[in-house]
């Protein structure tokens, strides 16, 4: 018994001593491997600082002893009495409903953001010399008017009202307006395109105004050639035309005309539900008259998605404005012809020329549009052409039509002067 005893002590003896082994192994790598030498600090290895200027202590920031206020990382931006925030504009921030309700020009207006021109610097054009008839084609020389006192021309052209006594006047003066000029001394090009413009606009000659104005790049636009750019596309029935200028000078205005033509823009800019929405906001007579605002929304309601239905009932107009005959003719509608009847000459002469009209209404127009100087007597028998050639037109414009076809083509000498006598 004391053998196996003992035995079993050594053997119990040995296993712990081989499980002290494992839990603690020896290595068998050198010492300087367990324990390397510490590195040198960088106090050590860098030269000592020189002493120097002492610097003013910054007292530490003010905390509140408010412990559920939460500290603000940047405060928010505030007018000059520290009251609300403010945008870029210098305003007041809108709610979250004034946001939602706004266009994508109004909120570029709020945040600072003007639209940068998408024609290249190398693309853009000299306002040194504007107009579109050059002195090769009949118009008249550049420094026509460049030596003229600025202050003089001005006058003269603000205080044309368009209705000359002579039909070759208005045709020369027409020449000379829509010229390749150099503007006068002491005046802006811009504004010498603008004063040339709305006489145009005033003389009825609506298409050359327009071409006039699309000389001149948008973001050269002056307030006073905005205008006049948007009375020569109005005078056209091509109001998405000045919407290149409304991109670009979105802030320059911020009366009711402006709003409603910023939101016909948004429409034809894809923008058709809010557009809608806002012209909707206008409606009730405040903003607009209440058949302004149906032709308007008539009008943004023909692009993309925001169609709709519109009825204008012409009873509610006893006036014509630029506005209504714009927009009139821009959604396929005729003026009645009392309203015009009463209406300035230059709505006539504007219907004359409007492609959308029938062509027995340009024929009505065109008599007078002719006699001032407008129509050329080969553009009447152009239009007269057109008439005789529609076999659907009888009465009264196929008459005419076919008298002054005799009165060309007739069989002998004595048809064709019993015909001049008709007309």
């Amino acid at each position: 018994m004391k053998r196996w005893r003992l035995a079993i002590g050594t053997a119990v003896a040995l296993c712990s001593a081989y499980a002290v082994a494992q839990d603690a192994p020896e290595s068998l790598l050198p010492s300087t491997f367990d324990k390397p030498a510490p590195r040198p600090t960088r106090a050590a290895t860098q030269p000592a600082p020189q002493p120097g200027p002492r610097a003013t202590p910054v007292p530490p920031a003010q905390t509140t002893t408010d412990p559920t206020a939460t500290p603000v990382v940047q405060p928010l931006p505030t007018d000059s009495a520290g009251a609300l925030p403010v945008a870029a504009s210098g305003k007041p921030l809108p709610s979250l409903r004034e946001l939602e309700a706004m266009s994508p020009e109004e909120l570029d207006e709020l945040l600072g953001i003007k639209p940068p021109s998408d024609i290249p610097p190398a693309a853009r054009r000299s306002l040194k010399r504007t107009g579109v008839i050059d002195a090769s084609e009949g118009g008249f020389e550049y420094a026509w008017l460049a030596g003229q006192d600025g202050a003089l021309v001005r006058a003269a052209l603000a205080g044309n009202r368009g209705t000359l006594v002579s039909r070759w006047g208005h045709i020369l003066l027409r020449r000379a307006l829509a010229s390749r000029l150099d503007a006068p001394s002491g005046m802006n090009p811009a504004e010498f395109v603008a004063l040339r413009a709305a006489l145009l606009v005033r003389m009825g000659e609506g298409e050359a105004a327009r071409a006039l104005v699309q000389d001149v790049d948008p973001v050269d636009y002056s307030p006073a050639l905005v205008q006049s750019a948007l009375d020569a596309y109005l005078a056209t029935a091509d109001i998405t035309g000045v919407c290149p200028v409304v991109a670009v000078h979105g802030g320059v205005r911020k009366d009711n005309d402006w709003r409603v033509l910023r939101s016909i823009c948004a429409a034809f800019q894809g923008e058709g539900a809010s557009a809608m929405a806002q012209l909707d906001r206008y409606d009730g007579g405040k903003l607009w008259p209440k058949i302004d605002i149906l032709l308007a929304q008539k009008y943004a309601g023909a692009a993309g998605n925001a169609r709709r239905a519109v009825t204008i009932e012409w009873d509610q107009a006893n006036t014509m404005n630029p506005w209504r005959f714009g927009l009139a003719l821009g959604t396929g509608l005729e003026p009645p012809a009392a309203l015009l009847a009463d209406a300035e000459p230059r709505y006539t002469y504007y219907a004359a020329t409007a492609p959308m009209l029938p062509i027995t209404s340009r024929a009505a127009a065109a008599d007078k549009a002719a006699g001032r100087g407008i129509l050329s007597s080969a553009a009447m028998v152009d239009l007269y052409g057109q008439i005789y050639a529609d076999e659907e037109i009888t009465g009264e414009w196929r008459d005419r039509a076919e008298t002054l076809r005799r009165a060309y083509v007739g069989a002998s000498p004595a048809d064709r002067l019993a015909a001049m006598r008709t007309l």
